[in-house]
């Protein structure tokens, strides 16, 4: 038994088994099939009780030349898009690796600075306590 059962006009739907009727449509047989249970896509069942439903004539697939020629030009395409992205995340890995390096420069020029306040800080506690002694004391020495 054929998948497609046509009606008798020529711009009349096709009748299709839900698998078919969704390549045609491009969705997923199991979204389609959900579809019918919203009541959202027509239905009938065929003779051996499986689902069918009407596509549009309009939807038929092209001849098999047209439709190698669309692929390849779809391959190409694809294949294009594809060298795009790969050179765009080899850009985009390569600028974090900078700013990687730049944020390891910066935290070490952090740690380096706060080291350097705190050894201030140090000097500046002992030169306040050493000026907090009376002057007879730093006078004397003792």
């Amino acid at each position: 038994m054929p998948d497609e059962v046509a009606t008798n006009a020529d711009d009349a739907p096709l009748w299709l088994h839900v698998e078919e009727a969704a390549a045609r449509l491009g969705i997923r047989p199991a979204a389609l099939r959900t579809r019918i249970a919203r009541g959202q896509h027509s239905h009938r069942k065929d003779n051996r009780g499986r689902l069918m439903v009407p596509v549009s004539a309009a939807l038929a697939l092209p001849a098999p030349d047209e439709d190698g020629h669309r692929q390849d030009e779809e391959v190409e395409r694809l294949r294009q898009r594809v060298e795009e992205l790969t050179t765009s995340l080899h850009d985009a890995r390569l600028a974090l690796v900078k700013a990687e390096a730049a944020a390891e420069i910066a935290k070490v020029k952090a740690e380096a600075e706060v080291a350097a306040q705190r050894e201030l800080v140090g000097e500046l506690k002992l030169a306040l306590a050493d000026a907090r002694r009376p002057f007879w004391r730093r006078w004397v020495g003792a």
